[in-house]
């Protein structure tokens, strides 16, 4: 059995309070220290590069594992150098803006560029799964790079966005996944009956099984997020305690 001893939250684990602009990068850490979690992932939904000298070093004293996330291929030199300042050992990277969708071979040769920088650092680079690239077309971006510094951060829910059930997500990325996004959602019918919802839900409710998720890690796999898609703010406070809560227990059974 493989041994994950990173757990954590970031960003996308309060979705709303950081649309809202009330979450910041040491509130995050602050909450995860509170919950006795290690690592805190902050990506593009909150201010990323506004990030003080002083809030930098508040950051580092604090003593956690420190991962980053940024989103487009175009911005990944800018977040590797924050990611040189904070020691942050990990960066997720959500590949399309929505005004550039680069086909795999573009993303190759953009990422080929980069690996001297992510060898120079010591730095992980994880390509997270959505709901345009198949579990397929990741897989062979990253085998084709064949770097031990490039694989994914598997999100355990996006691909349904490309008609992908979490099987079969899992069957082609899992042996690749550096970061693990655990997410629970539901498929709920419409009221009409023509057609279905996906939405999220209270961890431990839906369709995820994190503890069988967690058991499909291989051993390249560094951390365990935690994230979620409340429908509205008055419940993402209480799904993230209890989020949280489901984190440390698989955290206590696997150590």
């Amino acid at each position: 059995m493989v041994t994950l001893k990173h757990f954590g939250v970031g960003s996308y684990t309060w979705p709303w309070a950081a649309r809202a602009k009330k979450l910041t990068a040491l509130e995050i850490a602050r909450r995860a220290q509170a919950a006795g979690l290690d690592t805190i992932q902050l990506c593009d939904n909150i201010p990323l590069f506004e990030l003080t000298e002083s809030e930098l070093a508040t950051l580092k004293a604090a003593g956690l594992r420190v991962e980053l996330g940024v989103r487009g291929l175009a911005n990944v030199p800018k977040a590797l150098a924050l990611a040189k300042k904070l020691d942050a050992p990990l960066l997720r990277l959500a590949i399309d803006t929505h005004d550039h969708e680069p086909e795999p071979q573009e993303i190759i040769a953009a990422l080929q560029e980069l690996l001297p920088v992510l060898e120079e650092q010591g730095c992980t680079l994880a390509l997270e799964n959505h709901g345009r690239l198949s579990a397929r077309a990741l897989a062979w971006i990253i085998y084709t790079l064949g770097s031990p510094l490039v694989g994914i951060c598997l999100d355990t829910a996006n691909s349904m966005g490309a008609g992908e059930d979490l099987q079969t997500v899992l069957d082609h990325l899992a042996p690749l996944t550096l970061c693990l996004h655990l997410k629970d959602v539901t498929i709920q019918p419409v009221g009409h009956l023509m057609g279905f919802d996906i939405r999220g839900c209270e961890p431990g409710t839906g369709l995820v099984d994190f503890a069988t998720t967690l058991e499909r890690m291989g051993d390249r796999c560094q951390s365990v997020i935690l994230e979620q898609w409340p429908p509205e703010p008055s419940v993402e406070e209480d799904w993230a305690q209890l989020g949280i809560q489901r984190l440390k227990e698989s955290q206590a059974r696997r150590l």
